[in-house]
């Protein structure tokens, strides 16, 4: 078995979680503030 290959690999994926980890929360955060916002002009409006 070559250790260094399936180490990569395992460093490889776990780097990717970590991404899209990351990304994901990048994303639910600009969809919260996006609706807070609409909700702030919405009761602006009312």
């Amino acid at each position: 078995i070559d250790y260094s290959q399936s180490f990569t690999s395992v460093g490889g994926t776990i780097g990717e979680l970590q991404r899209t980890e990351r990304y994901n929360r990048n994303w639910r955060f600009e969809q919260e503030r996006t609706f807070n916002k609409h909700t702030t002009e919405f009761n602006k409006c009312r």
